[in-house]
């Protein structure tokens, strides 16, 4: 069932009105947050050797354009497709493209799109025609977005991605996943929780600037570190990374969707990266 736009507003507070301070929120409410998105710019970087090549990228859930803002960096002949729901998170990645490039390369390198992913009326190669030649994409990446979705969705979005996808295409997903064994998911989900409200309370060292940031935003920690554990508890739908018994995992989703080959490059407690090749 989708989501009313208060309903939406209210579950994503972090994406809607909070956006402002999402940079430094993924910081401190994900474990090692910054190793994990240096394995998927990593792994994308080993993908592509070949920097004097065009590529296609479909960015799922973009937000303020962490991980777009780094492979610009690394490809000069790259073509992004950043789709994010909430137009203040695309508001902010407006302002850093801006900051650092001029308005013809911004125009003829990435498209910024206001749109619900799963919403039949956003077609991302149709929105690749615009800017690029190339048919279709070489790489669909998503962080943290999937998790909120439950099987039908992430299903429906696995299959959008597919047919997005060069038939040598490569999809990443970065997420939180659960795991089979119910010892060992309720100990990460209590590890990942706790991790969560500790640092939203008295934070590590070096997420101290980022504590400070958010509490000169929010106001009141204690009111937003109760909606994290909220969120948290109610929110995420995880499904294990792999299974070998007759129940549901991600890997079968995605060769469900069709995609004949994928692999788990990451793994902290709940924290995970899986990425599923075309063919």
């Amino acid at each position: 069932m989708r989501l009313t736009p208060e309903e939406r507003k209210q579950k994503f507070f972090y994406a809607t009105e909070d956006a402002e301070i999402y940079d430094y929120t993924v910081e401190i409410t994900q474990p090692y947050f910054y190793l994990m998105h240096e394995t998927m710019m990593k792994l994308i970087d080993f993908w592509f050797q070949d920097k004097n090549t065009e590529i296609t990228i479909l960015d799922i859930g973009s937000g303020t354009g962490i991980e777009a803002l780094k492979l610009l960096n690394i490809f000069p002949k790259i073509k992004i497709i950043a789709v994010d729901f909430s137009e203040p998170m695309n508001t902010i990645f407006r302002k850093k493209m801006t900051l650092k490039y001029s308005k013809s390369y911004i125009n003829n390198t990435i498209s910024i799109i206001c749109e619900d992913f799963l919403c039949d009326s956003f077609h991302p190669l149709e929105a690749l025609s615009k800017i690029s030649n190339k048919s279709e994409f070489d790489i669909a990446m998503t962080a943290f977005v999937f998790q909120h979705f439950g099987k039908e969705e992430k299903l429906k979005a696995y299959r959008k991605v597919f047919k997005s996808l060069d038939k040598n295409g490569l999809f990443i997903n970065c997420d939180i996943f659960g795991y089979n064994n119910r010892s060992i998911h309720s100990y990460s989900d209590n590890y990942c929780l706790n991790y969560l409200i500790d640092q939203l309370t008295v934070p590590n060292i070096n997420l101290r600037e980022c504590f400070k940031k958010i509490k000169e935003r929010v106001g009141d920690m204690d009111k937003y570190r109760k909606q994290w554990e909220n969120h948290w508890k109610e929110d995420n739908i995880l499904y294990p990374l792999n299974c070998n018994k007759p129940c549901l995992s991600e890997q079968k989703l995605l060769k469900k969707a069709g995609f004949t080959d994928s692999e788990i490059i990451y793994r902290y407690w709940l924290a995970g990266i899986i990425c599923a090749l075309k063919s």
